[in-house]
């Protein structure tokens, strides 16, 4: 079971497939964009806690990444024990660690000995409560929608810089354009921020990759008595042969051709 939810802030995806057959787990992952005084801030991958934050009812979700399919942390009498021993025996760090909440007398029953056996017992009493939150999650899962995007009718086209690209990324991502963050050339779509470029744009960003890329790691590495004849044009000519992609396209070396649906206009897109 894997599934995909698309919200204005955040793409985040669910799955309890692991890495296989023989080793199933969960794992709830994504991307997303924060808004701060330094522009936009992307994450990506484990960040559940964030995703949490923005929408309250995956925090359920989030207690299960890479939990097993009955709903048990990680080697969870080890790494329990661990974490309590390390908190000077606090059973804080024993809830903490499970994602669940001890009753009283095992929190007494556990403070009182220490002892890691005594956790072991006071583990196998807490299962039925795992079990119940992996019941939950998938009730969960199965009764929100993919989509939770929200239009913004306060956000018009007029209140972008540069409103042919957002349109243009809208379209290719099947977002609204009120769901989309503007900062100088980055775009961010429902958690996943993009260079998006005109063909003049991109192949001026291209070359000043090659020229930084040159400067810092090519020509520094030359011997001072060879630097001026090492030809810098026709290593640029060799290094296009990968494509603009390859330099631009940061998370994955891809281009994307978007169109703006209006006016026919193409751009590119490339994944930061």
């Amino acid at each position: 079971m894997k599934k995909i939810f698309r919200h204005n802030d955040f793409t985040a995806e669910f799955s309890d497939e692991g890495t296989g057959p023989e080793n199933r787990y969960f794992s709830f992952t994504g991307d997303m964009v924060e808004i701060s005084q330094r522009g936009i801030l992307s994450g990506s991958c484990a960040i559940g806690d964030k995703i949490a934050a923005v929408y309250p009812p995956f925090q359920i979700l989030d207690d299960l990444h890479l939990c097993s399919l009955e709903g048990k942390p990680m080697h969870a009498l080890e790494n329990g024990f661990y974490h309590f021993k390390e908190a000077n025996f606090d059973t804080a760090a024993l809830e903490k660690y499970w994602k669940v909440s001890l009753t009283d007398d095992q929190k007494k029953r556990i403070a009182d000995g220490n002892l890691k056996q005594v956790v072991a017992f006071v583990m196998e009493e807490i299962r039925p409560l795992w079990k119940a939150k992996v019941k939950a999650a998938r009730k969960l899962i199965a009764s929100t929608p993919s989509n939770l995007t929200e239009i913004d009718e306060t956000i018009s086209l007029e209140d972008f810089d540069e409103p042919k690209k957002v349109r243009a990324l809208a379209a290719w991502a099947d977002a609204h354009f009120s769901a989309i963050a503007e900062d100088e050339d980055r775009y961010t779509v429902e958690g996943i921020t993009y260079q998006v470029l005109t063909d003049d744009e991109a192949d001026k960003a291209q070359d000043e990759e090659f020229d930084n890329y040159f400067d810092e790691c090519v020509l520094s590495e030359l011997p001072e008595n060879m630097k001026k004849y090492f030809d810098r044009n026709a290593w640029k000519k060799d290094a296009e042969v990968d494509g603009r992609g390859h330099s631009l396209g940061r998370y994955d070396g891809d281009e994307h051709e978007i169109t703006d649906p209006e006016t026919g206009e193409m751009f590119f897109a490339y994944r930061q």
